[in-house]
């Protein structure tokens, strides 16, 4: 992958988070990747 300093300097900052930031954050990301689903569901035909 591109950058791989910086992809283990933000995974080593996500362990520091507790654990309902973490379920807000991955919540959040379902959220968003449904959403984006949708819409190019709905667009493609």
């Amino acid at each position: 992958m591109l950058y791989p300093r910086m992809w283990r300097r933000m995974i080593a900052a996500l362990i520091q988070l507790p654990d309902n930031t973490l379920r807000r954050f991955g919540g959040g990301l379902v959220v968003a990747g449904v959403v984006v689903y949708y819409m190019l569901s709905r667009s493609g035909g």
